[in-house]
């Protein structure tokens, strides 16, 4: 999406959680489904080894991504 709007070099995994907060309404609408940047992979990864809740974690992700689907 910021490619085709021309914002080069973009990184979401880099963003905040709030700052891309502000976008949660229209990418449910457009993608259906919502996932913040320490939601991602590559940012959960970054502290799996010393997370000894790991499970738990993933579960919450899963979890959010899944209510972030629900359209009220």
């Amino acid at each position: 999406m910021q490619a085709e709007a021309g914002v080069e070099g973009f990184d979401y995994a880099a963003m905040s959680d709030e700052e891309a907060e502000e976008a949660r309404d229209m990418m449910v609408a457009e993608k259906g489904f919502f996932i913040l940047p320490s939601q991602l992979f590559q940012n959960v990864c970054k502290h799996c080894e010393e997370d000894e809740n790991l499970n738990m974690m993933l579960a919450k992700v899963f979890k959010a991504i899944e209510g972030s689907a629900i359209m009220n």
